[in-house]
């Protein structure tokens, strides 16, 4: 368990300076920007579980969950594309949002093994996502 938790650990500090420095894609600018907001906030998210700060944590756990909508144009064109895979795309979405809560939970509560454990769970399926769809949605 510990290994599994550091390893996501470091795939989240891995995580943001990629999608902060991802050049902005021309089919989907408001989910890139989206995008680049959420590795903001698991930065900071991240930042805040290493520094046992619970108060932040929650906070970075509420952007990250309540996060903005993709235009609505564009999302119509991840639906064109994705077609039947829709509703695995919107499993992981599902999976992030409700961990995100799980997360503000846990750092209420001051939980440092549930908020580790809520923010290993975004990491995978924001990881999870990314695998699958990232550049079937970049062609």
């Amino acid at each position: 368990m510990k290994s599994k938790v550091l390893l996501s650990l470091m795939l989240a500090l891995l995580i943001s300076p990629i999608t902060q420095a991802a050049e902005p894609t021309s089919n989907f600018p408001g989910i890139q920007k989206l995008m680049n907001q959420l590795g903001k906030d698991m930065s900071i998210a991240q930042s805040a579980l290493l520094n046992e700060d619970h108060e932040q944590l929650a906070i970075s756990a509420v952007a990250i969950g309540e996060h903005p909508k993709a235009p609505l144009m564009e999302r119509m064109k991840v639906m064109a594309s994705l077609l039947t895979d829709m509703s695995a795309f919107k499993a992981w979405d599902e999976k992030t949002h409700t961990a995100a809560k799980q997360l503000k939970a846990a750092a209420i509560a001051k939980d440092r093994q549930a908020e580790t454990k809520a923010f290993v769970t975004i990491t995978e399926s924001c990881m999870g996502c990314h695998i699958q769809f990232r550049d079937r949605l970049k062609e």
